[in-house]
């Protein structure tokens, strides 16, 4: 049994805010929305890596992703440069790859189940997203116009508006205002509506159950304790 403490609320919180500041890139200037989303980024990359401390290695090797990813996103601000855009994304695929692992790890192991595996789960769902919304933009990158409704803008907006596409595709809603256009686009939205669903119904359900029935029965040796 892996032994946890109860941190991926951490994780949870990063991943969240960066979720919550996507939509207001569209609506402020290029400069804020663009500052809004690294420091988003930042964030959410330093709660993730924290909450990898319980494994040194794990955790040394997150923070030292997490430092390159925030200077490639100052290098990013301050010059425009591509490349460092392209090793941003790079680096965050990577950083949020090694927590769903970890996380894993955890959430999967023998034993209770407690709140924490339980954020751990809605963490690894979360982490799908992003990782996905990354890919969505690398394609769009390579081949521009791989996506219908996604009109020709700065990378950083191009990001938030895939991560929308993103959690979109992984809830199968499919609003139908933007739509995959390339072969290979169209695969990523295909694995990804797929892996939401089956997520969702085996994993998270499976967890939640057996919470609440650990909570019923502990309810009940209580009642039975007093009298």
């Amino acid at each position: 049994m892996i032994e946890t403490r109860a941190n991926f609320g951490f994780m949870l919180v990063g991943l969240i805010l960066l979720w919550l500041v996507s939509p207001f890139l569209a609506v402020v200037s290029t400069d804020v929305g663009n500052i809004a989303l690294y420091v988003a980024i930042g964030a959410a990359l330093c709660l993730g890596a924290w909450s990898l401390s319980t494994e040194r290695r794990v955790f040394l090797a997150a923070a030292a992703i997490t430092v390159a990813a925030v200077a490639c996103a100052i290098v990013a601000y301050l010059t425009g440069s591509a490349l460092a855009r392209f090793l941003l994304i790079g680096l965050e695929i990577v950083f949020w790859s090694i927590c769903a692992w970890f996380v894993a790890t955890h959430v999967l192991a023998s034993g209770p189940v407690d709140k924490n595996r339980i954020a751990g789960a809605v963490c690894i769902y979360m982490i799908a997203a992003v990782i996905w919304a990354y890919l969505y933009t690398v394609i769009n990158q390579l081949a521009p116009g791989s996506f219908n409704g996604l009109e020709a803008m700065a990378l950083e907006k191009q990001i938030a508006e895939l991560l929308y596409f993103s959690f979109v595709t992984l809830t199968t809603l499919g609003y139908g205002d933007m739509s995959p256009a390339h072969p290979f686009a169209r695969w990523l939205a295909q694995a990804e509506a797929v892996f939401g669903q089956l997520y969702i119904a085996i994993l998270i359900a499976t967890l939640v159950g057996k919470w609440l029935a650990r909570e019923t029965s502990s309810d009940i040796t209580d009642d039975k304790s007093a009298r």
